[in-house]
């Protein structure tokens, strides 16, 4: 009986390791073995022009445009300056894209991955050069072994196969021309400043630093009130830009902020038409931004009300 058992292991042993090679045989070997490491294989320093097509905006070109140590950002006849450290992220991700695993051979399985014609296109230039060219398709989690983290779909843009690559990686290329822009609208250093004069049309104030104390006139204002307005002027970004807005004379709003050493920054408000506001400081003369985003008219252009006792 222990001998018969024996045989029947043996027997159910060979049929499992049949089956194994049987699996190895006829998966497809490209999927198996031949999924290359590097999806895109370039010199990050060489890299002088970046096109993206995000899936965000149809119809949208979006460029990247290197000149000197500065980059530049081009949609159409628009220009604007390119936000601190999105060009540089961008790159750190192109020069460490590499594929986890193929995913899918065919073409009847782009939109399952969404890196179709739909999808985020990348297309990156080395002196006039096309040095690598992409499709950025959906993000997942996986949890099992091996692949365990964020992965991202990518596909080669004239190739059929699908590869997953490691992190989530399309907040760096489906962007808007805007979501690019430079969102800077003020940045003060709480502790330089000693003045700000604020300009209305039917009133205007100072704000004086008088040795550590703060005054309106001759009246003190609020210390905690003074920093607090000092906190939301530090840091300022807005992110809706008004590229068609052409002023009529000085900004009917304006506050100045000045330093030991003069002025550290200006800003100023135009009345729009339908009620809102259009904003400019001097960080980026000639930008000019909504005034539509929470906080961004009323932080600025306080009355004497809003900073004393």
């Amino acid at each position: 009986m222990k001998k018969y058992s024996n045989k029947i292991l043996a027997l159910a042993l060979v049929v499992l390791l049949g089956i194994f090679a049987l699996s190895k045989i006829f998966r497809s070997p490209r999927l198996e073995s031949n999924v290359r490491k590097d999806l895109v294989k370039i010199d990050t320093a060489l890299v002088t022009e970046v096109r993206i097509q995000p899936a965000k905006a149809a119809g949208e070109v979006v460029k990247l445009v290197r000149e000197g140590y500065r980059w530049k950002l081009q949609e159409g006849p628009k220009e604007a300056k390119v936000e601190g450290g999105a060009v540089e992220s961008m790159l750190g991700v192109l020069k460490d894209l590499q594929a986890q695993r193929m995913v899918a051979l065919k073409k009847e399985k782009w939109d399952d991955f969404e890196v179709g014609e739909n999808s985020t296109r990348v297309s990156v230039f080395a002196d006039g050069e096309k040095e690598a060219d992409f499709r950025v398709g959906k993000t997942g989690f996986s949890q099992a072994q091996g692949m365990a983290g964020a992965f991202t779909y990518i596909r080669l843009a004239n190739e059929d196969e699908v590869y997953s690559t490691e992190g989530f990686i399309g907040s760096h290329f489906n962007r808007t021309f805007d979501e690019w822009r430079d969102k800077t609208f003020l940045r003060v250093a709480k502790d330089s400043v000693q003045r700000i004069e604020f300009t209305y049309p039917d009133s205007s104030f100072v704000l004086q630093k008088r040795d550590s104390l703060w005054y309106i006139g001759d009246r003190p204002a609020s210390r905690p009130k003074v920093e607090g307005y000092l906190e939301k002027i530090r840091f300022k970004n807005l992110a809706t830009f008004e590229d068609g807005f052409v002023p009529k004379g000085q900004p009917l709003l304006r506050i100045n902020i000045v330093g030991r050493s003069g002025t550290l920054a200006t800003a100023g408000a135009w009345p729009k038409g339908d009620g809102g506001w259009v904003l400019s400081s001097s960080f980026q003369d000639g930008v000019y931004f909504s005034g539509k985003a929470p906080g961004a008219v009323q932080d600025l252009f306080i009355g004497p009300g809003g900073l004393r006792e």
